[in-house]
């Protein structure tokens, strides 16, 4: 299948990001924090079509999610 990708910008507050498709999983997906891999469930969790990240992402940073369903 094809990955699917979407794009955020941190804000200093928000830790939870919408994705555009749900049934990805912690493992299964490559989140990017300004172009650097988080680690999955000691930086981020997704549940559904929840991204969250344990840390607020500071304002205009970019935020990346990869993942195939």
């Amino acid at each position: 299948p094809d990955w699917s990708y979407d794009a955020f910008t941190g804000n200093g507050s928000l830790t939870a990001f919408t994705l555009s498709s749900s049934g990805a999983t912690t493992n299964s997906a490559f989140i990017f924090y300004n172009g650097i891999a988080l680690k999955p469930s000691s930086d981020y969790s997704i549940s559904g079509a929840t991204l969250t990240l344990t840390f607020a992402p500071v304002a205009s940073s970019e935020l990346m999610a990869r993942y195939q369903l």
